[in-house]
Formats: structure tokens, sequence, C-alpha cells
């Protein structure tokens, strides 16, 4: 008889949309991937005879490359890839601007308009002073959803998979917002559950492993605001059982 584990789950991402890269020995933001991060939304026209130009800008497309050679990396993947889907709706800004912060998102602008209107009453380079920038909306969450039957892979060796990965986002700036992943383990039966989860109240990371409904193990990644050093640094708990666990698991 094989052994399976089944996992399944979702969590809210966030990532910037830039990147920042040297170049000519000075640092500058890029949007790295502008034809899927970058879009012109329906003009609006004003009382002028103008244009009022929204923008949305993605996140997605700039660090999907990055999860996707982290997890292959570091989840296990049984017969088959792991399986999971990264999703965005780029509708979906929780953030906006009335003006641009940096200069790659006015240049991305102009081109744009230009492509747009090359061949319309409204050309870009004859009527420039015609557009204006409306508000630049921006979408950095996203969704990670995880629906999987893992062959030849125990609920410990999840756990480990798990831990290393979002330790992972947290180095890759990578903010994990809200969500949870439970799983089992054929072997172990129905009553002991594995999960790792993250409230929205709380800046806390839960690794947990119950039993008939009731924590038996659990490690907890806080994050905390240093005034000292004035930013955020990491702070693990664990229960005392929890390094044991994870060396044989007997619960």
């Amino acid at each position: 008889m094989s052994r399976w584990t089944h996992v399944i789950g979702c969590f809210e991402l966030s990532a910037d949309v830039y990147k920042m890269i040297k170049k000519n020995g000075e640092y500058k933001m890029t949007i790295p991937y502008p034809e899927e991060q970058f879009f012109l939304d329906a003009v609006i026209p004003d009382t002028k005879g103008g244009l009022e130009v929204p923008v949305t800008v993605v996140s997605l497309p700039r660090i999907k490359p990055v999860i996707d050679k982290l997890i292959y990396n570091i989840m296990p993947s049984g017969e088959a890839e792991f399986d999971y889907h990264l999703i965005q709706d780029k509708s979906e800004s929780r953030s906006s601007s009335s003006c641009f912060s940096y200069h790659c998102e006015e240049e991305l602008f102009e081109k744009l308009l230009e492509e747009k209107y090359k061949d319309s009453i409204f050309n870009y380079k004859i009527n420039k002073d015609k557009f204006n920038l409306n508000w630049i909306y921006y979408t950095n969450e996203f969704n990670f959803v995880v629906s999987d039957n893992i062959r030849y892979c125990s609920g410990l060796e999840l756990m480990r998979a798990f831990e290393k990965l979002f330790s992972k986002f947290e180095e890759n700036e990578i903010e994990v917002s809200k969500g949870v992943f439970q799983w089992r383990d054929e072997y172990l039966g129905d009553s002991i559950v594995f999960s790792v989860s993250k409230s929205f109240v709380e800046d806390t990371i839960y690794f947990t492993i119950t039993k008939d409904g009731c924590v038996v193990a659990e490690k907890r990644v806080i994050k905390e605001f240093n005034k000292k050093i004035k930013d955020f640094e990491l702070k693990v708990e664990t229960t005392d059982n929890w390094d044991k666990l994870k060396e044989d698991l007997t619960v």
C-alpha cells in the first residue's frame, strides 16, 4: 500500500510590483514584465476636452517565477508535480496614487499612449497636453491555492517543506497576509491533522499538529517591529515537543 498525504487550502500573498536593479552604479526601480504588469484602463473624458487615463499595475508576473522556482526546489511531488495555482484579479487593487512614484511608470504610460493613439485624432505626440494620469492602481495581492494528493510523502515531510517555503517567502519579500493549508497522512489516520495558518488579526504564522481536535505540537513564527533597529524581525516559538515530533512523529 502506498503512502498518501492529502492537502488543501489557500493563502493570500502579496508582493511589490517593482524590481530594483543596479545600472551604471546606481539603483533604480523597474517593472520587469511591462506587457503583463502595466495596463491602461478605459479613458475618462474631462470637461476641458482632454482625457483622464487610469492605470493598473499588477505584481504576479514579476513574482511568479520566484515562487515557481521555490516550489520546484522545496515542495514534495510524489508521482507528479506539486499541484498549486497562483491567481490574481487585476481589478482588485487595494492601493492607488494620483501621481507616478517612479520614472519607469511614466515611461510606460507615454509609450502605451503613443502606441494606442498613433492613428487617432488624439495622436499622443501631437496632443500630449490633453492626456493626464487619472489614478494609478496597484494590485499586489494574489492567491496561492493548493489541492493535491501526494504519493510517497508523509505529513511530517510536507510540514518540513511548508516551513522552508514560508521562510523563503520572507527572504524574498513575499508577504503572507492570511490563509490556511490543512493535510492528513493516510498512515496516521483521520484523527491527526497538520496545518499552517495565519489570520488577518495577528502577524503570526502557525505550524500546527492536532490529534482529535486538540493541539499536540506547534511552531509559531512571529513578526515583530524592533524599535532599536527600526525594522521587523522574526521570533520563533515552539512547544517543548516540537523538535521531538519532527524527529519521530509518534502522536
